[in-house]
């Protein structure tokens, strides 16, 4: 099941860093998980502004909660002394679609985007 997140994961880390525009480089993001992963119903990746935290990009904006999910993860985006800066959020229509290279992969990519926010 995973192999397709590794794979949108790695095409999503290249757009991060190769990206000069952080909130286009953001919305590819969720576009490409949620496209090239066939059980991410819904992505979405919030940041903190000042104390609030602001859905920045999601793969569907308008109908973000107007749908019940079966699974969820929030993998939060934090530096090494765990100070937030926000989550990637993935939902699921599918019961207990998501395993731990899930998470690991997930996670990956959360450190690579905490490691741009933290460059600009």
């Amino acid at each position: 099941m995973s192999i397709q997140t590794d794979l949108a994961s790695l095409e999503v880390i290249a757009t991060v860093h190769q990206s000069s525009d952080m909130e286009d480089a953001i919305q590819q993001m969720v576009a490409k998980l949620q496209q090239d992963v066939p059980y991410f119903d819904w992505v979405g990746i919030y940041l903190y502004q000042g104390e609030d935290m602001v859905l920045k990009a999601a793969s569907d904006m308008e109908n973000q909660l107007t749908w019940e999910s079966n699974s969820e993860l929030r993998i939060p985006i934090e530096d090494e002394s765990e100070r937030q800066y926000g989550k990637i959020v993935v939902r699921s229509r599918q019961p207990i679609c998501f395993d731990i290279t899930d998470v690991s992969t997930l996670k990956t990519l959360a450190k690579e985007l905490r490691q741009r926010l933290t460059v600009n």
